[in-house]
């Protein structure tokens, strides 16, 4: 027993400035057991030293993400690694019942703006342009389309082109006549009629398609893609600012025009509800710094309304300002500061659509898993 304790203590010694906690394995180790041989011992301390690096490694990992977010200028971009992303649905659903769900939000969008647009128009004319309500729901509107027509003309390619490559798959393996296929969809035969496979080069352009792709987006995914980060953020603020601090509950008393009403509460409060039905049904991704687009949009019609302003332009009720809380001639002081106040509400939603979508990640990845 002595000499067992002499053993771990000098070989607990040994190994103590490398493996700090297998001191006291190796110790209660030798003293239950003496007759553990020394080689088991150093296996017991080098398994443990093992899973204590792994866990030291996988904590720094994580102090290292509190510490910083790296933020990198393609982060800022347009280029994403799955551009048919933009034309499925996250969820395990047909991709032909997702084209139908983008026809059906482009429909409903085309008729309330035609809806919105008509009534406004009959009511105050030119001046339907001036109010970012208006300007918001015609981006919406745009997205509905680009978004339909980009992700049914990607869906209808992809499928021409997996009946090509299926097609051209069984020419190789002799189940169909060749003159049915074209002959730029030919494989190359070898002198004996054979296929002629050559698999280096087949994996090396696999590579470089599958590099290209994860470098480039087609320009009609990009335009979908900032439409996109511009509705989610900037389609919640209208709802929030107009129903915070302009809609008149005073005249909530059941006398007002019913097309009216539904135009009001389609533009103010469906436009929310349809973009984050959209977010949670489309596989689109967001980004946290493509809150610059949003900026971007927010900026280009406040310095429109201070044109507006400085132009002597008035409202449909001969206000000087758009909005009361864009009074650039009254209160200049206290416009800026509610601006001010816009982007950071502006970067609280873009955080908050980011969370629901990683939250739609993280379901999307449990339902796979369970099916």
């Amino acid at each position: 027993m002595p000499c067992s304790l002499c053993g771990c203590l000098s070989l607990t010694y040994m190994t103590r400035p490398r493996y700090p906690f297998a001191n006291s394995i190796v110790l209660v180790l030798l003293f239950f057991n003496p007759a553990k041989q020394e080689f088991q011992v150093l296996k017991t301390i080098e398994s443990s030293s093992a899973q204590f690096m792994f866990l030291k490694q996988k904590m720094a990992e994580q102090r290292s993400c509190c510490r910083r977010i790296p933020v990198k200028r393609e982060d800022f971009g347009l280029n994403w690694k799955a551009p048919q992303d933009f034309a499925r649905s996250q969820w395990p659903i047909p991709g032909w019942s997702y084209q139908i769900y983008r026809v059906l939000f482009m429909v409903y969008l085309v008729v309330w703006m035609t809806m919105n647009t008509t009534w406004q128009v009959e009511s105050i004319g030119a001046l339907y342009l001036i109010y970012l309500t208006n300007w918001s729901f015609i981006i919406l509107t745009v997205y509905g389309i680009v978004a339909a027509l980009s992700s049914v003309f990607f869906f209808c390619g992809s499928k021409k082109r997996q009946k090509t490559t299926a097609d051209v798959c069984k020419v190789e393996e002799g189940i169909v006549n060749p003159s049915f296929v074209a002959d730029d969809e030919m494989p190359n035969m070898e002198g004996n009629g054979s296929p002629k496979t050559n698999p280096s080069s087949s994996s090396i352009n696999a590579t470089k398609s599958a590099n290209e792709e994860s470098r480039s987006n087609p320009w009609y995914f990009k335009l979908t893609w900032i439409l996109f980060n511009i509705n989610i953020a900037i389609a919640p603020l209208v709802s929030i600012v107009y129903w915070a601090l302009l809609h008149d509950y005073s005249n909530d008393d059941g006398s007002r025009d019913p097309l009216g009403d539904g135009v009001n509460v389609n533009v103010h409060g469906m436009n929310s509800v349809l973009i984050v039905i959209d977010l949670f049904v489309s596989a689109h991704p967001i980004r946290i710094t493509h809150i610059v687009y949003v900026i971007m949009y927010s900026l280009v019609y406040t310095v429109f309304s201070l044109i507006f302003w400085a132009a002597g332009g008035v409202d449909p009720y001969g206000n000087r300002y758009i909005y009361p809380i864009l009074n650039w001639e009254d209160i200049p002081g206290l416009t800026c500061a509610y601006l001010l106040g816009l982007a950071v509400v502006l970067f609280v939603v873009q955080c908050l659509m980011y969370t629901l979508y990683r939250l739609r990640l993280f379901l999307a990845g449990r339902c796979c898993k369970t099916k």
